[in-house]
């Protein structure tokens, strides 16, 4: 959830400046717990110079570059797959929970 104050009034502005006043103060408004964390840093795409969150302090390109595109193929954020019948079971688990109370 993004940290803004109550006393700000967006919805007279467009993406494009809601996107400027953000970036211009990254802390204010990106900077959550979770990023602390779990060591995500921030960094400025070397092509298109926007701006994105990664665990990977090598990494010079956002995720929608052209070049960077599925570059999580083959390398997985979890190790542990969850199997189809897994996940099945999994579900059934939470919804047999969630309707016997």
């Amino acid at each position: 959830m993004l940290n803004i104050g109550h006393t700000e009034n967006f919805s007279k502005m467009d993406k494009g400046q809601i996107l400027a006043k953000f970036s211009a103060d990254p802390d204010r408004y990106y900077k959550v717990a979770l990023f602390d964390n779990e060591g995500f840093v921030r960094k400025s795409c070397a092509k298109c110079k926007r701006c994105f969150w990664t665990l990977d302090t090598n990494q010079s390109f956002c995720p929608d570059d052209s070049e960077n595109n599925y570059s999580f193929i083959g390398n997985p954020p979890k190790k542990d797959l969850i199997t189809s019948k897994r996940g099945e079971k999994s579900n059934l688990f939470l919804y047999k929970t969630v309707t016997d109370q």
